[in-house]
């Protein structure tokens, strides 16, 4: 017999997504510990002695993107892509705020069902994300060491509103106003590339002790030498398209999902990124 406790258990034990098995997802409380303090510092604290305001960042915390109804509004840098949701209540309290709204006016002008949305609302939700993203970025690249300053906090470019996230990580997160009561939610997603490069970040360099195994000692996966072979690009043209190409001549091409092969067979695909001057493969998934 199973009782309601146990049931309960059951269904908030989090789903393990295989792509992350191995990387050091438990280091991502850290990084929401450190974004938090960049945040109170670079923006929260600012903002507050400019107007008078309580407002407080609470309840950071990383997970998988989770299905929401929200509004959106994407970003791009040159790295990857990245997406920004704010709730109205916490907007509003924002814009009143930059308004001159008193405290005890705070909770009327902040509820969603009597206040409409307008282009200035939106205009301050995307920048707001702008600036927050920036901050979040600056951290990604920093890892757990060092402090981001001002002047490396590069905005990336808003690309207007989006659809709702279905991949990637979110970072989740509070906005209350301890003066008027007004509380709202958020989330910050970063797309696999991004957390690609912030799992390798986060991943300790792990130090050898005494003498390295001997290679017959190793087990027989790890001893079996494969060699792979990624597919970048493969472009069709007409035979007479070909023969009349003439040196200097440019092809327009994309590179989109890259095949990657052993021998001739198809096994993965997966996504070229940058980093630091090289390509790399990102993002494997099963070739069907």
């Amino acid at each position: 017999m199973v009782n309601a406790s146990s049931t309960a258990r059951a269904t908030a034990v989090q789903v393990v997504d295989p792509r992350f098995l191995g990387r050091p997802v438990h280091r991502l409380a850290d990084v929401a510990r450190r974004l938090h303090d960049d945040l109170e510092r670079h923006w929260i604290q600012p903002f507050n002695r400019r107007h008078h305001a309580g407002l407080s960042l609470q309840a950071l915390s990383f997970g998988p993107v989770r299905a929401s109804a929200e509004r959106w509004a994407a970003y791009a840098d040159d790295d990857g892509t990245l997406q920004f949701t704010l709730s109205r209540s916490a907007a509003l309290c924002v814009l009143g705020y930059r308004y001159g709204l008193g405290r005890e006016q705070l909770p009327a002008a902040c509820d969603p069902a009597q206040v409409g949305e307008t282009s200035t609302e939106e205009r301050l939700v995307r920048q707001l994300g702008a600036q927050w993203l920036a901050v979040l970025l600056a951290r990604c690249r920093e890892g757990l060491e060092g402090s981001p300053s001002v002047e490396s906090l590069q905005q990336p470019s808003c690309l207007g509103a989006g659809p709702a996230p279905v991949s990637g990580w979110q970072l989740s997160f509070a906005l209350e106003d301890l003066e008027s009561g007004v509380r709202g939610q958020g989330a910050m997603v970063l797309d696999l590339v991004w957390m690609e490069r912030l799992f390798r970040w986060l991943e300790p360099l792990r130090p050898r002790r005494g003498r390295e195994p001997r290679e017959s000692a190793r087990p027989f996966p790890h001893r079996l030498g494969l060699t792979l072979t990624a597919r970048l690009l493969q472009q069709e043209m007409p035979l007479g398209r070909l023969l009349d190409l003439q040196v200097g001549e440019v092809l327009p091409v994309r590179l989109g999902a890259t095949d990657v092969l052993i021998d001739d067979a198809r096994l993965f695909t997966a996504t070229v990124a940058e980093r630091q001057g090289k390509l790399c493969l990102t993002s494997f998934q099963d070739a069907e």
